[in-house]
């Protein structure tokens, strides 16, 4: 919805005159997440800003229309505080016909994989789409696009001078995650002109500064990053909080730390800087178990109170977000209210969106339709011409039937680190032959903006032991990811994800056996939520039957391979990169 103008004069005058208000909700359990009471009261609408609220049980004025609470819970509407909407694979419409009807009535959007894709005309789409949807879609605009300057290619590169448009608009409240921790470190201009225009501007700085520790760790949150959500230890969370970060606890695709940190934290005097966040999260997991007020449920059953939870997803993102109008059930914030038959299992049954009705027992009641784009609509896949022959691995001329490789290697099948451990390969007619090595895959990046631009290497313990999987979504600058045992499997894989203009593959001896297109901009679907699950459940499946059967969610295995913001070796379209010194790694070892 539009956003709505602040007129304190009408706004006041209802307060004095409750007659003037639009409506007025009883019989109602206020939550006040400012005291932390639970209290009866009613609640006065108008022009879709709270103007009283009657905790004294005055009497109601002569012919305003009663909305009754139905002795329900109210809560303030919940806020994401860093959701990348692509990983949904949703568009913005239909992603918030999802998450609406669970309460979610704002998110802090990060469009940074539609922009390493489409550049600046991502911060347009999702800008400007927010005004047509039952729910607010507040935009982080990018920061690390593409995420290491000089060791990939993305469809574009994003620079303080591209920003600058956009910091006067309001739906642009801040900086995206500066994954680039080592460039600020370093003092890297273009990270350095970024940060500094969005201070300039009075931006939010969202951080991401995964296993930075003592005096980096200062000297990050000095130059601007106000967040973190990438603490992979209590410890590391713990030392973020002491410095002063706010921390977004997540529960994402591959993330599943938010119940241990929760149960640790359970007992702290203050929580004042916790927030709660998606991050990347497929529409499948969020149909079976909800958005925020599932996480919120999650941090409940971890022993949080219920009023600490709450406010985790609500006022504490608004004041991390510095959104002063939103997170509370006060006079002068925006009426965004959910009804909630229990706190514990925070089930929602009616959600108000800046005073209208949206969600009602879990269904969308908002009848309005998104504008359609033209950038939903270009085919983002622009992949040089390759044979089945720019598959196979070519081995050095050092011996003939052998090679001296640098594996990357998974410390685990469920953790996404990555190490170099060097490892002597089998060599047939002059290339790498992995058909009798134990959980070796090969993997190739194939840069799909149009540039000659390939590499490959060999990964272990990725997952699959047989076949082929391929995704166009591949964090971040979402090239071409295969992991595959064969090239006649991996071509196949490529084939189908050029005749569905992007999204993910399963092959298995020859058949493409699973499909998810997305064909906006290779990373989101232009169908509905239940219709994107069902694939998504079949990729699922097909990892498992290639082997994949670690994780309760393989398909996300292959997004995260090329993530140079994740330690400590990825693959790029220009071969082997080590992450914390952000250089090239040689494939063949001395």
């Amino acid at each position: 919805m539009k956003a709505l103008s602040f007129d304190a004069e009408v706004i006041k005058a209802a307060a004095l005159d409750l007659s003037l208000n639009d409506y007025v909700i009883q019989n109602i359990k206020i939550v006040n997440v400012f005291t932390g009471e639970i209290l009866p009261g009613k609640i006065y609408v108008k022009n879709g800003y709270i103007s009283y609220v009657d905790y004294q049980n005055g009497s109601l004025p002569d012919r305003l229309q009663v909305i009754d609470g139905k002795g329900r819970y109210a809560v303030p509407g919940f806020i994401d505080s860093h959701v990348h909407i692509e990983s949904s694979m949703l568009n913005p419409e239909h992603f918030s016909q999802v998450v609406v009807p669970f309460g979610t009535t704002t998110v802090a959007c990060d469009p940074h994989e539609l922009a390493n894709v489409f550049g600046v005309e991502a911060f347009d789409y999702f800008i400007n789409v927010s005004d047509d949807l039952p729910m607010r879609i507040l935009v982080t605009l990018s920061s690390s696009v593409p995420s290491v300057e000089g060791l990939e290619h993305s469809g574009a590169s994003i620079y303080a001078k591209d920003i600058g448009p956009f910091l006067s608009n309001p739906n642009a409240i801040g900086l995206g995650e500066v994954m680039d921790y080592e460039g600020i470190l370093k003092g890297a201009k273009k990270t350095m002109d970024l940060i500094q225009a969005a201070q300039k501007a009075g931006k939010y700085i969202q951080g991401h500064c995964p296993k930075l520790s003592g005096q980096k760790l200062a000297a990050y949150c000095l130059c601007g990053p106000e967040s973190d959500h990438e603490s992979s230890s209590y410890e590391e969370l713990t030392e973020k909080y002491r410095q002063g970060f706010y921390i977004d606890l997540r529960d994402s695709n591959t993330n599943k730390r938010l119940s241990m940190f929760a149960e640790k934290i359970k007992s702290w005097p203050n929580k004042d800087r916790f927030t709660l966040c998606s991050d990347d999260r497929r529409c499948s997991i969020t149909l079976k178990e909800g958005h925020i007020n599932a996480i919120i449920r999650k941090v409940i059953k971890a022993g949080v109170d219920p009023i600490d939870a709450i406010r985790m997803g609500t006022l504490n993102p608004a004041r991390e977000l510095k959104l002063d109008r939103l997170g509370a059930l006060a006079p002068g914030y925006l009426a965004d209210i959910v009804f909630v038959d229990s706190l514990e299992e925070m089930s929602v049954s009616g959600v108000i969106h800046c005073g209208e009705t949206v969600a009602e027992n879990g269904r969308l009641t908002w009848s309005g339709q998104a504008r359609s784009c033209d950038l939903e609509k270009v085919n983002m896949l622009r992949i040089p011409e390759i044979a089945k022959e720019d598959f196979l691995l070519k081995s050095s001329d050092s011996f003939p039937d052998r090679a001296h490789v640098n594996v990357m290697e998974y410390e685990s099948y469920t953790s996404s680190f990555t190490s170099i451990v060097p490892q002597w390969l089998p060599v047939k007619s002059g290339y790498i032959d992995l058909s009798e090595e134990k959980d070796a895959m090969y993997a190739i990046v194939i840069n799909r903006y149009g540039l000659p631009l390939k590499s490959i290497a060999v990964v272990k313990k990725f997952g699959i032991t047989h076949g082929a999987v391929a995704s166009s979504v591949s964090h971040d600058s979402h090239n071409i990811v295969i992991v595959y045992d064969c090239a006649d499997n991996a071509y196949l894989a490529l084939r189908q994800l050029e005749k569905q203009k992007g999204g993910m593959a399963a092959v298995e001896d020859g058949k493409v056996i699973a499909s998810l297109p997305l064909p906006i901009g290779g990373l989101m679907s232009d169908r509905p939520a239940p219709e994107v699950a069902v694939q998504i459940e079949a990729m699922d499946e097909a990892n498992r039957r290639l082997g994949n059967i670690y994780l309760a969610n393989p398909t996300s295995r292959i997004t995260i391979l090329s993530l140079l913001a994740c330690p400590a070796v990825k693959l790029s379209d220009m071969g082997l990169i080590d992450v914390e010194n952000q250089r090239l790694i040689p494939l063949f070892a001395d």
